[in-house]
Order: structure tokens, then C-alpha cells, then sequence
């Protein structure tokens, strides 16, 4: 069988335990450990609490380049105009 492992929930089967531990916290879990500190919502997983974090909360073009006026909407990609245009690392 190319996929031993079963959710203990449902009749989902998956090919590792570790992806049925992932699977049966997002799919089955009422769960949601990632509160958000600006409102009240909350998700079962980092990266979509971040996701609602850019999408809800954060004002675009909050990030300004020091070297000239420009701004950015996040600090990844302020960081990748500093290395490109003013030849730098970031500190």
C-alpha cells in the first residue's frame, strides 16, 4: 500500500505519519494556536496567520529606503532594492 498511514478521523491515507499529523491539525483540529495581536482572529497554521497578517494589517509603503525616497511595502523586498540599486548588504 503506497499510503500506510490513515487519518484517524476519516478515511483520508497518507504516505508518512509526520504528513498525518499535519494533516489531521489542519483538516480536523477546532484548534487554532495562531492569534492574531491585532484582532481577534486566529489560524491553525503560521504562515496563514501571517498571510492575514499582510493582508489585513499591514500599511503598504511602510518601508522606506534610506539611501533614497523610495518605499516598499515589506522588508524583504526594501532589502532586495538596497543590494541591487546601492550595491549593499543589509545590515
Amino acid at each position: 500500500d503506497p499510503k500506510p498511514y490513515k487519518c484517524s478521523s476519516c478515511s483520508s491515507a497518507l504516505v508518512s505519519q509526520a504528513n498525518i499529523a499535519q494533516y489531521e491539525a489542519e483538516i480536523h483540529w477546532k484548534n487554532k494556536p495562531f492569534k492574531c495581536q491585532m484582532c481577534s482572529s486566529s489560524s491553525k497554521r503560521a504562515g496563514k496567520l501571517r498571510n492575514h497578517v499582510w493582508n489585513n494589517h499591514e500599511e503598504l509603503g511602510s518601508h522606506p529606503c534610506a539611501e533614497c525616497s523610495d518605499m516598499y511595502d515589506d522588508s524583504l523586498t526594501l532589502q532586495d532594492h538596497v543590494v541591487t540599486k546601492h550595491k549593499e548588504q543589509p545590515a
